[in-house]
């Protein structure tokens, strides 16, 4: 018997719960008049994201994707032969890392 009031409770809790629940729609007004929680601000929690030119290729060889300008210059500058093979096999020789910038979109 209490096993079945326990259930009996919990439900009814569970339906209260969601009966007072906000109704959130999908636009800045109801996003905004959403309460902050104080931890939440206390918190100084942030984001810091970065993103170039380099974010067109998208593609590096064991290194970080922002040193593609540097790993593509000439080998005698101390650029990396599998960057410089694949971005002549890819975008052309003549193609030079200002021309990624048209299609930079940020």
């Amino acid at each position: 018997m209490k096993k079945y009031l326990l259930v009996t409770m919990a439900i009814i809790a569970a339906a209260l719960s969601t009966a007072q629940a906000q109704t959130w729609q999908a636009n800045w007004a109801s996003l905004d008049s959403r309460p902050v929680p104080e931890w939440w601000l206390d918190a100084k929690f942030g984001i810091f994201i970065h993103w170039g030119v380099y974010s067109v290729p998208a593609w590096c060889d064991g290194w970080y994707a922002e040193w593609y300008y540097r790993l593509i210059q000439k080998q005698s500058s101390g650029g990396s032969k599998t960057m410089i093979a694949h971005h002549n096999k890819t975008y052309g020789a003549d193609f030079r890392y200002p021309h990624f910038a048209p299609e930079f979109k940020a």
